[in-house]
């Protein structure tokens, strides 16, 4: 590890610097979290609740993958919701703010502070039976793992970390399945038109995603069936694209979003064959009427809503609590942390787009990959055009970007490699 621009006491100095930063923020996260968690003791509901159900009890499983097993490991210790996902998904932050520091070819290591200020607005969420924080640090350590130095080659087991990696993620949100294989037709189309200059490694790298994609779906589709719940993939499927498209509303916010409409409407087509009755469902209505929900859609797609707190302050018991502890000032307190989290919110999405549109800019005329970034979102963005919306769904999606950035300026500033420590 060097700094190639700084010798000597300036680079001690500036490795001190950055090690005292990424402490700081690592301590900060943890102490965050759990100070949220244990003082708010969030129990599991809605979706949550299946989890937390599902994890001490397999054969009812039916979704949740490779960290739904991974929370089973922790349920016959008999701690509670909030104190099991805190000891899962601290790990899962922390192994993130690091591997993105390690990676960050940055001076001031700025990549690695933007994942690790949108880490801090996602603390809320460390307490909460959720699954999609240890997806995206399973995905995190994916694309790690492929951008291991391209020019000096990557090692076999490297490659199958990777795909493990990969499959882990893929199984537990089966949301990557879409994304990533959209991802990897948008960058497909980016090498066949801009193949001269240079860049033979796409089509290897997106071959070792999409087995990683395959992978996580046999384990998520073998635990389906260990369960004898194969149906269950018809409907949990089908409820995110009858919410997103075929049932929603064309009013703005309750377009994308999950209804009860929605799901039942999908019930009563579950006699059908699903390809059947989406094209029967889509025959029924205009053109018109689907560019309506789309464009609708558009807002909360292009920028996603906070969710961290709002989950939070939705669990059960949590509103109890905060009452309890500030009987006057807690409604207050409630919309000023609302009002502070989106807002902030808003503006780290900005700068994370801006990071990604830049890198674009300064590295396609000598790299197909600087279209990572950009294709990574617009893979987002192009399957919930169809599926249903939320905020949470985006969490990986900006968590991921500096990542990628960090990948594709590695790549091109040789000087730069040495920075990451």
């Amino acid at each position: 590890m060097a700094y190639r621009w700084n010798g000597g006491l300036d680079g001690l100095a500036s490795m001190a610097s950055d090690r005292r930063w990424l402490w700081m923020q690592a301590f900060v996260l943890v102490v965050a979290s759990a100070s949220l968690a244990f003082a708010l003791r969030p129990e599991p509901f809605s979706d949550w609740l299946y989890y937390w159900v599902a994890a001490s009890d397999l054969d009812r499983y039916e979704r949740g993958g490779a960290m739904l097993l991974l929370v089973s490991m922790l349920r016959p210790l008999g701690w509670s919701a909030h104190a099991t996902m805190l000891a899962l998904n601290v790990p899962a932050a922390l192994s993130i703010l690091f591997m993105s520091r390690r990676i960050d070819p940055t001076p001031g290591k700025w990549l690695a502070h933007i994942v690790a200020g949108y880490l801090l607005l996602l603390t809320p969420y460390f307490g909460l039976v959720q699954l999609d924080l240890l997806a995206a640090a399973c995905l995190a350590a994916a694309w790690v793992l492929l951008m291991g130095a391209p020019e000096r080659g990557m090692g076999r087991w490297r490659k199958v970390l990777a795909v493990l990696a990969g499959a882990a993620a893929v199984s537990t949100r089966p949301q990557f399945l879409l994304v990533l294989s959209t991802l990897s037709l948008l960058m497909a189309l980016v090498w066949g038109v801009t193949r001269g200059n240079g860049r033979r490694d796409i089509p290897g790298l997106m071959a070792l995603l999409m087995l990683g994609v395959l992978s996580g779906f046999l384990l998520d589709s073998g635990l389906r069936a260990g369960a004898e719940r194969s149906a269950a993939l018809r409907t949990n499927s089908s409820v995110t694209l009858y919410s997103g498209l075929l049932a929603s509303s064309t009013s703005y916010p309750e377009c994308g979003q999950w209804s009860e409409e929605a799901t039942a409407t999908m019930r009563s087509d579950l006699g059908k064959p699903l390809s059947r009755a989406v094209l029967d469902r889509l025959g029924n209505r205009p053109v018109s009427h689907w560019g309506a929900i789309m464009a609708c859609k558009a807002r909360q797609i292009v920028m996603p809503p906070a969710f961290a707190w709002w989950w939070l302050h939705a669990s059960p018991r949590v509103g109890a609590h905060m009452q309890e502890g500030l009987p006057t000032a807690s409604p207050d307190l409630a919309r000023l942390v609302t009002f502070g989290e989106a807002w902030s919110y808003r503006l780290m999405t900005l700068v994370i787009y801006l990071y990604a549109i830049l890198t674009l800019v300064r590295y396609v005329r000598v790299d197909a990959l600087a279209w990572l970034p950009v294709a990574w979102i617009g893979a987002f963005w192009c399957v919930h055009l169809v599926f249903e919306v939320q905020g949470r769904y985006f969490l990986s999606t900006l968590l991921l970007v500096p990542l990628l950035c960090a990948w594709v300026m590695r790549r091109r500033s040789p000087a730069l490699h040495g920075t990451a420590g």
